[in-house]
């Protein structure tokens, strides 16, 4: 395995010391046809971009694959390196903070999703770890979730996570097609949906959201859809299909 053999501990963090929608469906009732109701198509939003955002705060920084990026209450930014195999923390003027893994390391093996907790901490899902990892906002190691495998509460590819106010972690299991869930102190909560391609099934789950509206929201990227679930597992409804039309 490439996890660490050991509790990795601050130490393995290096601080810098130089510069570094609510779109609803057209309808909330479940359809049977796995293509069910296309949204309408929103408007588009205008952004601003932020020219050298990290790079002019710290210079000479290069990136290897960035994949999962979250913000904490003061605004400082954490980013994941699916082949860099690190964490980065950034100011909210892109001045980089810390960063822990690297290449090389064992710490992390292909790194995709990052959430922060209730509490502050970080936790990461590792696609080639096959795990959640949770640190404090400083990079020390706290604890572990889930392993791999097929049983409840393992992984096959823990891809992206997001985290409810209570502190319950939903994690999307790309090669499982399932939900599992744990508390923020690695005790599994319970499994939700499964593989297929049915409504309320998955197939190669990626991105996961709670949503203002307090449901889950889940990229079934095998089956080219959006699905919107409780977050006790009922499926509410789904969005899109595949195709390269508007809404598909």
């Amino acid at each position: 395995s490439e996890s660490p053999t050991s509790s990795p501990v601050a130490s393995s963090a290096v601080p810098l010391t130089t510069t570094a929608d609510q779109l609803e469906p057209t309808s909330d009732v479940p359809s049977n046809d796995p293509v069910a109701t296309l949204m309408p198509v929103p408007a588009m939003v205008d952004y601003t971009e932020v020219e050298n955002w990290s790079s002019a705060n710290t210079p000479g920084i290069e990136w290897a694959n960035p994949n999962g990026i979250a913000i904490d209450s003061d605004d400082n930014v954490y980013t994941t390196e699916f082949m860099g195999n690190r964490i980065r923390k950034f100011s909210p003027d892109g001045e980089m903070l810390l960063e822990w893994g690297g290449p090389g390391s064992r710490l992390f093996k292909a790194p995709t999703g990052v959430a922060v907790g209730p509490e502050g901490n970080i936790f990461i899902s590792e696609s080639g770890g096959h795990h959640v990892q949770k640190f404090t906002p400083n990079g020390e190691w706290l604890l572990t979730l889930g392993s791999h495998g097929d049983g409840e509460g393992q992984f096959n590819s823990a891809m992206v996570l997001t985290i409810s106010d209570d502190g319950l972690v939903y994690v999307t299991d790309w090669g499982g097609g399932r939900i599992s869930v744990f508390s923020t102190e690695a005790e599994f909560i319970e499994t939700l949906s499964g593989r297929g391609q049915s409504p309320g099934e998955l197939s190669n789950p990626t991105g996961i959201k709670i949503g203002p509206d307090g449901n889950l929201w889940v990229v079934d990227r095998g089956n080219n859809r959006i699905q919107r679930f409780t977050r006790e597992g009922e499926f509410l409804s789904v969005w899109g299909e595949s195709g390269d039309a508007p809404g598909q």
